[in-house]
């Protein structure tokens, strides 16, 4: 059973690179990842507030809610790179850690665009923020519904969204 659910916007094309990231060193299945544009979100989260999740990355460990850097910490802990992340807890660093991590999502979508750009993303027009298309990430646990093209441990968000609609 997963320790961590990390909601994610699955229209940012940073927030999917780092999810893919996650995934792929997920091997022991400790984090479950939830794209917060999933048809019946609420439903499913309704502890999750979605508005406050697109601005600042949300997290459940265990059934505590946790927010920002506290989520990031915890999701490469739980996939053996804690010594990535280990500054985000120390007592100096973690003020400023905040602070980027806060300026970093106001802007996120800049960034991400520029991101497209640079890594030649194709940009879907439908998109609000104009990320690139996202790739892979692992299914969430309250579907059963699996895609034939993609791998048991990864899923391709257009198809499950295809799927859960």
């Amino acid at each position: 059973m997963a320790e961590l659910t990390l909601f994610f916007d699955g229209n940012c094309s940073l927030c999917v690179a780092e999810i893919n990231a996650l995934a792929k060193r997920n091997t022991k299945q400790l984090i479950q990842f939830e794209d917060l544009h999933q048809a019946n979100f609420a439903v499913h989260f309704p502890d999750i507030d979605s508005q406050e999740a697109m601005k600042i990355i949300h997290g459940k460990l265990g059934s505590k809610v946790i927010t920002g850097i506290d989520v990031n910490y915890h999701a490469w802990r739980l996939v053996g790179k804690e010594f990535w992340v280990k500054p985000l807890a120390w007592p100096l660093t973690r003020p400023l850690a905040k602070l980027g991590y806060r300026l970093f999502a106001a802007n996120r979508h800049s960034i991400s665009k520029l991101y497209a750009k640079l890594t030649k993303q194709e940009t879907p027009d439908k998109q609000d923020c104009g990320c690139a298309v996202p790739t892979t990430y692992q299914q969430s646990s309250h579907t059963n519904k699996v895609s034939d093209e993609v791998p048991h441990t990864e899923r391709n968000i257009d198809s499950e969204r295809k799927i859960r609609q």
